[in-house]
């Protein structure tokens, strides 16, 4: 059983040709966010803006959480 085998030696700059292809291309979907004027990714949620909302939601969840534990101890008094 024969295995593949190159057929002859690939020099070293036909090597380095074939991979300058394979370099990390620069971003350009890069825009400024429009509440905050922080960068961020075109169709994609801010990162600033977005920690800014879950953070508040949150916070909103656990005011309406203590607000009905303490109307449920004045109901059962």
């Amino acid at each position: 059983m024969l295995h593949a085998v190159p057929k002859s030696k690939i020099s070293h700059s036909r090597k380095a040709m074939r991979s300058a292809n394979k370099g990390l291309k620069d971003r350009v979907d890069f825009v400024h966010c429009p509440a905050c004027g922080k960068p961020k990714l075109a169709h994609h949620i801010c990162a600033h803006c977005y920690s800014f909302i879950s953070r508040t939601q949150k916070q909103e969840a656990r005011l309406e959480q203590n607000q009905s534990a303490k109307q449920e101890q004045g109901q059962q008094e």
